[in-house]
């Protein structure tokens, strides 16, 4: 008869996502020589220990010495930057637990914002849902460059092109354009129905595959607005900083709305109600999601 005898604790974490630009920023204002212990721990794993590159070869044919030393210090140096990254945030986390700093959800249901508060630094463990109207936009943004290359089987041409061209332009916006792309998600807690839990995760700060995002995460994050019942939060804008009108939303709605038929010959559901998330819900700033 087949058994499994579950792990008694959880260490690994497989980030998908982690901003340690707040997560530094939060630790060097509680305990700064945390953040400093790590990263001069860090340097002198890589500068003292002799060079990591050493026993590494460059297979290119003719490659010189130098050639190789150039990739040894890049590597040092991405190695350095991930091992300070997940180190300090390791650290930030315990600090958070060891001051009862964090609000933890037992559960969920209708009643799970009754204490939330904005500010409140939160874990929930929850499935991920990533709206299909980011997933279109990808896609588009792909023939788009393809329909400019000559020879492709998806080429194009003058006015053809040029539509093309301007309807990836306008699809970027919903991303927040470039430079500032990001990713709406939906988080669904395990437990009963409740509110809904809604957040933004910048493209600059995902560590893991997108396209991989499946089943359930540990969400670290700060909540940045709780949504009361007939209210709403948008989860997209046109205007980015500017201030939020039900002008703006409906716009995006009618845009959004032109978009439902041909995401539905990809089988991607997007509703024109996808640019915002009703109350009641909480809307987040997510720091780390891992699991």
């Amino acid at each position: 008869m087949a058994t499994y005898r579950k792990p008694s604790k959880s260490l690994h974490k497989s980030f998908f996502y982690l901003n340690d630009e707040i997560v530094v920023n939060s630790l060097s204002a509680l305990e700064a020589g945390k953040v400093d212990e790590v990263i001069s721990k860090a340097v002198v794993a890589r500068e003292g220990g002799g060079s990591l590159g050493a026993n590494f070869t460059v297979a290119s044919v003719g490659a010189k010495a130098e050639g190789s030393k150039k990739g040894s210090s890049t590597l040092e140096e991405e190695m350095t930057r991930t091992r300070t990254r997940f180190s300090i945030f390791h650290l930030w986390y315990e600090l958070l637990e060891q001051h009862k700093a964090l609000g933890l959800f037992e559960g969920w249901g209708e009643g799970a914002l009754v204490d939330v508060r904005p500010g409140d630094t939160v874990v929930l463990h929850a499935e991920l849902e990533i709206l299909s109207m980011y997933g279109l936009v990808g896609m588009f943004q792909w023939f788009a460059e393809k329909a400019g290359e000559q020879g492709h089987p998806f080429s194009q041409k003058g006015p053809e092109l040029k539509s093309t061209r301007d309807t990836a332009r306008l699809m970027k916006m919903f991303v927040g354009g470039e430079g500032h792309e990001y990713v709406g998600i939906l988080a669904i807690p395990e437990g009963d129905a409740g509110p809904t839990v809604g957040m933004r995760v910048s493209e600059k700060w995902i560590v893991g595959d997108l396209s991989s995002v499946t089943g359930y995460y540990t969400v670290v994050a700060q909540v940045q607005k709780v949504v009361n019942a007939g209210d709403w939060f948008p989860m997209m804008r046109l205007v980015s900083g500017a201030p939020v009108t039900t002008v703006e939303r409906d716009a995006i709605r009618e845009m959004l709305k032109s978009f439902e038929d041909p995401a539905a010959s990809f089988e991607l559901p997007v509703s024109k109600y996808d640019g915002e998330v009703q109350g009641p819900a909480v809307w987040l700033e997510p720091i780390a999601i891992y699991r």
